[in-house]
C-alpha cells in the first residue's frame, strides 16, 4: 500500500511540473531567444495557444476574446476555423497554401537592452500546395518587450537585416 501512495505522490508531482512547463512555455524565463523558438515550433505545430502566449499580452487577450466571440457566434472553435481558411480560399478561386513550415531555424543576432530585445533568425520558409513546394531562405528580426508577469513577449517582426 505504501509504494501506491509513492507512485501516485511522483505522478502527482510530475502532472504538477508538467503543468507549469506548459504554463509558462513562453514566459521567456531563458531569454527572449527561447521565446522566439517556442513561437516557430508552435506555428510549425498550427499550436494557436501556445503562439498566442508568446506575443505581446495585450494583443493576446484581443485574439483571445475575438476567438472567443467568433466561436459564441459560429459554434465551431477557431482551431477548427483556422484549418478550414486554406480550402475556403481554393473554393472562391483563389491561391493558397495549404502548409507554410520554418525549417533550419537558427539565431543569428540577438540584442537585449533592458526591457527591450531584438532576435534575428535565419530559416527556410517552405510553403506546400498541393503537389507544388516552395523553399525560400529568409531572415526575420523580433522585437520583444519583458513583462513583468509574462516574461519575453514578442511585439512585432520585421524582415531581417
Amino acid at each position: 500500500m505504501c509504494r501506491s501512495r509513492t507512485g501516485e505522490r511522483k505522478i502527482a508531482a510530475f502532472a504538477i511540473i508538467l503543468a507549469v512547463l506548459v504554463t509558462v512555455s513562453c514566459s521567456g524565463i531563458s531569454g527572449p531567444e527561447v521565446t522566439v523558438k517556442h513561437f516557430i515550433a508552435a506555428f510549425n505545430d498550427k499550436n494557436v495557444n501556445t503562439m498566442l502566449s508568446c506575443i505581446d499580452p495585450r494583443q493576446e487577450q484581443l485574439f483571445r476574446a475575438t476567438f472567443h466571440i467568433v466561436e459564441k457566434l459560429s459554434g465551431i472553435p477557431v482551431e477548427d476555423l483556422l484549418e478550414m481558411l486554406p480550402g475556403l480560399a481554393q473554393l472562391a478561386g483563389q491561391s493558397a497554401s495549404q502548409d507554410i513550415r520554418f525549417e533550419g531555424t537558427r539565431v543569428v543576432r540577438k540584442e537585449v537592452s533592458h526591457e527591450t530585445a531584438y532576435v534575428t533568425i535565419s530559416t527556410t520558409v517552405i510553403k506546400r500546395a498541393g503537389n507544388s513546394v516552395q523553399r525560400e531562405q529568409a531572415q526575420m528580426q523580433f522585437r520583444l518587450t519583458k513583462f513583468d508577469e509574462q516574461g519575453w513577449r514578442i511585439t512585432g517582426v520585421a524582415p531581417g537585416q
